[in-house]
């Protein structure tokens, strides 16, 4: 799945939780209606202007020119094995030119399987990360949305219109950045293994 799809999957399931998690943090009264009071909260914004965010975000880009450089040099390792192959062809016998030249793709073969490996494992690190910030601003904001008795959080995302007065974000990321400051991509996926 694409890093960009993951990220929509995640924020409309992030939205939903909010919203969810905002509106059951006040009891409704089965004699009186509760009266809604909508907060919003720019969740997107938050997940990727957040210290966490931003921390696995720079990991993640490190990671990735690193498996990046890798992949360019491996490219290159094959075809200057290949162009020497190639320079062989008139001292090797057809069978033993046939059989390093699959020799030499079994090799790149399984070059690229690591490759393609390390780039899926980051992208579940970067996934769980993610996750791990999601569910911890889930809980800042029903801490937020209690200290302003606050029935509803919504997502900017989802709403065309609201009143900026109404927006709870610079509250919940200030207090998100306070609860996470950082997170590092292996933490998430090991703590995520352990539970």
């Amino acid at each position: 799945m694409k890093y960009r799809q993951l990220r929509l999957i995640m924020m409309a399931a992030a939205s939903a939780v909010l919203a969810l998690g905002a509106a059951a943090a006040t009891p409704a009264s089965a004699q009186q209606p509760v009266p809604v009071i909508v907060g919003v909260i720019d969740a997107q914004g938050i997940l990727e202007d957040s210290k966490a965010g931003q921390s696995i975000k720079a990991q993640a880009e490190k990671t990735q020119a690193k498996i990046k450089s890798d992949f360019d040099k491996q490219e290159k390792q094959f075809n200057d094995d290949l162009r020497k192959l190639q320079q062989q062809k008139d001292t090797l016998s057809t069978e033993d030119l046939q059989k390093k030249r699959e020799e030499l793709r079994q090799r790149a073969d399984q070059q690229s399987k690591a490759l393609k490996d390390r780039q899926r494992k980051l992208e579940a690190d970067l996934a769980k990360g993610q996750d791990r910030i999601v569910r911890a601003m889930v809980d800042v904001v029903k801490d937020v949305a209690k200290a302003h008795g606050l029935t509803l959080v919504i997502s900017r995302a989802v709403t065309p219109y609201f009143d900026a007065s109404y927006d709870i974000s610079v509250e919940v990321k200030q207090k998100l950045d306070a609860k996470l400051p950082s997170l590092s991509l292996q933490q998430s996926s090991a703590s995520d293994a352990q539970q």
